[in-house]
């Protein structure tokens, strides 16, 4: 038997467990017979299968998603491309137009570099994984890139 039997014989031990049914509002609130409860008594959560919360949590996690997408489309609507905001970080740290996309670790490349990492990620949605394949990058140092470049936003 695997590693991987084992874990799953030990769980088997443990027998059917009710808090672990169900997902999103069932387990949030505990279980179906609280979900009924609240259909009697006619109160509404926000609920979606997938986040596990509470009705304001799911609410909140939702918001979120809807204001990113939104943001992004609107970006990309005013031709805001990964090429444009490289040029946009190049010129704010005083480098040539695209040198943002050079290798090297001088400050005002690495700012520029950190920002525009920061911008394609959280504006325009492009992963972390992306941008390590295309500035040859792992994706740790495209996470720290990314955490300068929001520090770098907040500072300039």
């Amino acid at each position: 038997m695997t590693n991987n039997g084992s874990f799953e014989k030990k769980g088997l031990e443990h027998g059917y467990r009710e808090d672990l049914i169900g997902g999103g509002l069932i387990r949030s609130v505990g279980g179906w017979s609280a979900v009924k409860e609240m259909k009697r008594s006619k109160t509404f959560q926000k609920s979606v299968e997938r986040i596990l919360g509470d009705g304001d949590f799911v609410e909140q996690v939702l918001s979120s998603a809807r204001e990113q997408m939104e943001r992004k489309y609107a970006l990309q609507a005013q031709d805001y491309t990964f090429e444009k905001l490289a040029e946009k970080a190049s010129y704010l740290m005083g480098m040539e137009k695209g040198e943002a996309f050079n290798k090297g670790k001088e400050r005002a490349l690495v700012s520029a570099r950190s920002l525009l990492c920061y911008w394609v990620v959280k504006n325009l949605g492009i992963s972390m994984a992306a941008l390590s394949r295309r500035f040859e990058i792992s994706i740790a140092g495209i996470s720290l890139s990314v955490k300068r470049g929001e520090k770098n936003r907040k500072e300039k």
